[in-house]
């Protein structure tokens, strides 16, 4: 007990001076020489016994050194061996928990691919809804409405194709890519959206570039980013306003920019414009740029909000044309992009 009191070391001979208790216990247990040495862990206190019979030599001093090493470095591996059972204890519930996580985080995403999907398909329903309306008038030249007819298929095409490659953001794999030319995809969403447009008192101008900027990706998921991007701007200019819409073809890149005459993204929310269910429409789903971003980086492109516009706002979608390019053996028409 004095040595666990003291935190010290001791050395006892039966041959030296002890204590009238001491030799008693000596007798008692048979012994000649002990050795006793406590070890303080931060969690724990250990203390270490050796002992000697009469019939074995006394230990000395340097035994007492030797046993101290020996002591110390006994009481680090079981303080180890706890700390690694409490460290194993905590991991299983930690992998416990990872995994109920996990299964939460899976259920979250098909609720957003579902809400995605809904999103998505809502705008080319729209579309077919309203080719449906216009062909019905009895004054529209038949022309005319074939032509309403076949944008109302073409509409019913990508619908399908939507689904297909919204299920492509959310699981990996390469997806098909072939040559896009930009302004006929672009052309596409104005005979698209003219109806809305006209209702909404939106005045829609182009600024082409003379050239035609053509890209390796998917022209159905292009075409929901612009529409989407349309739809937006129109969402920003209630009571009518202009949207501009200017492609740039550069050597590398092709930058094609949408700029409306609304109020602008508030400044307190242009960090999270991207993010899912952000929106600062009072019925949207903060959805619509989550997934057009998804679909320009599938593209190995960019699309980010011109912050520098004083007024207004300008969304500007920036495609490589050969950066993200990969040939699969030597099939030099089929590249593929990661999905």
């Amino acid at each position: 007990s004095y040595a666990l009191s003291q935190e010290t070391s001791l050395l006892l001979n039966v041959d030296g001076p002890l204590t009238r208790a001491l030799r008693e216990a000596f007798a008692a247990r048979n012994l000649r020489s002990v050795m006793i040495v406590p070890s303080k862990r931060p969690d724990a206190f250990f203390y270490f016994f050796a002992g000697r019979a009469v019939d074995e030599s006394p230990f000395h001093e340097s035994d007492l050194d030797m046993f101290s090493i020996l002591a110390r470095q006994a009481a680090i591996a079981m303080e180890n061996a706890r700390l690694y059972d409490s460290l194993r204890t905590y991991i299983a519930k930690l992998e416990a928990s990872q995994q109920a996580l996990v299964q939460a985080e899976k259920m979250a995403a098909a609720g957003r691919l579902s809400a995605s999907l809904a999103h998505e398909i809502n705008n080319p329903l729209q579309s077919v809804q309203n080719c449906l309306h216009l062909s019905r008038m009895t004054s529209l030249p038949e022309t005319k409405r074939q032509d309403y007819f076949d944008l109302a298929l073409k509409e019913l095409n990508r619908l399908s194709d939507t689904v297909h490659h919204m299920l492509d953001f959310y699981r990996s794999g390469p997806v098909r890519a072939e040559k896009v030319d930009i302004h006929e995809v672009l052309e596409n969403c104005r005979r698209l959206l003219a109806p809305q447009l006209e209702k909404r008192r939106i005045d829609l101008r182009w600024q082409l570039d003379a050239r035609e900027p053509v890209v390796y990706g998917v022209a159905n998921q292009l075409q929901q980013v612009f529409v989407n991007l349309i739809l937006n701007a129109c969402d920003a200019m209630p009571g009518g306003g202009q949207l501009t819409v200017q492609t740039e073809d550069d050597a590398d890149d092709v930058y094609i920019r949408f700029t409306d005459t609304g109020e602008g993204v508030p400044p307190h929310v242009r960090t999270q414009i991207f993010e899912p269910f952000m929106s600062t429409k009072d019925n949207g789903t903060g959805l619509g740029l989550t997934v057009s971003y998804n679909i320009v980086a599938s593209h190995r492109g960019l699309l980010w909000l011109d912050e520098n516009l004083t007024s207004g706002a300008r969304f500007i979608v920036r495609l490589s044309k050969t950066a993200f390019v990969e040939v699969e053996g030597n099939d030099q028409e089929s590249p593929r992009l990661a999905g």
